[in-house]
């Protein structure tokens, strides 16, 4: 039985297979649901994502290597994900209640499968899980900022 769900795990985990489904069923849905301004969202998504694992690698690598902290992609990404989704679809419609809920289920699946994977231990998965939504919410509060600013100013 462990053995069983341990190798539906590493399924999961696996970057080509996870973070195809994870990404494109994402961009459908927030594409559906908002429409052109589901465009902006994407956006903020891949910036945060993108800047969060930078920021992860780049601890990572600062740090001494008897610590035990391992780089895999995805241990920040998703949570960061997860969090600007979060930000935008929490308030929604039952439909975007429900989307929320299941991409939080599928970034906690993620992080959980890549510990049982053995591709990280859970201090990693920890310190991603934290870096990943730290940076994601100062994405989203740089860039809506930036927004505000720069509407202010054409008006």
């Amino acid at each position: 039985m462990i053995q069983l769900s341990t190798e539906y795990f590493a399924v999961l985990s696996s970057r080509l297979i996870f973070s195809a489904i994870a990404i494109l069923f994402t961009a459908m849905i927030i594409m559906f649901r908002r429409g052109w301004d589901g465009m902006a969202i994407l956006f903020l998504v891949l910036t945060a994502t993108v800047v969060s694992e930078l920021m992860f690698s780049t601890l990572v690598r600062s740090l001494p290597p008897d610590i035990g902290l391992s780089c895999s992609y995805g241990t920040a990404a998703y949570p960061a994900a997860a969090v600007i989704v979060y930000i935008f679809f929490s308030r929604g419609t039952m439909a975007e209640k429900l989307f929320t809920a299941l991409f939080l289920l599928s970034a906690v699946l993620f992080t959980i499968s890549g510990m049982f994977a053995g591709l990280y231990s859970s201090g990693t998965a920890a310190v991603g899980v934290l870096v990943g939504m730290v940076t994601s919410v100062m994405v989203y509060t740089v860039v809506v900022s930036l927004v505000k600013y720069y509407l202010g100013r054409c008006r």
